[in-house]
């Protein structure tokens, strides 16, 4: 039989430091309203410095684009990524129309 000692342990509220309380709900995946191929609609301000003749940003609030990719399965594993949909957007132009590609949240886009 193995003896074991008591040692005291400060908590992390008498070190002067808040308690911390994580829930967490769902297994990482999509909810599966959306599908790829989908039409959606951006339902936040989002403002993104990627797109192509843009330098000084563009927010994508009321945007349209098109669901390209949903990254929440990979090779049969369910996957828990914080923007899981990547979306295409196509901006007009008077030369050739341009595309650039945005990863969002499920809570970020609405299909239409």
């Amino acid at each position: 039989m193995i003896a074991h000692q008591a040692i005291p342990v400060r908590s992390a509220a008498s070190a002067g430091r808040a308690k911390l309380v994580v829930r967490c709900h769902g297994n990482g995946a999509s909810s599966g309203t959306l599908q790829v191929g989908q039409k959606v609609k951006v339902v936040s301000s989002i403002k993104v410095y990627h797109a192509p003749k843009h330098p000084e940003g563009i927010d994508l609030n009321g945007m349209e684009g098109t669901l390209i990719k949903d990254v929440t399965h990979y090779k049969g594993k369910i996957l828990s990524a914080n923007f899981p949909f990547e979306v295409e957007f196509h901006l007009p132009s008077n030369e050739k129309p341009t595309k650039f590609k945005v990863h969002l949240g499920e809570d970020e886009i609405q299909p239409l």
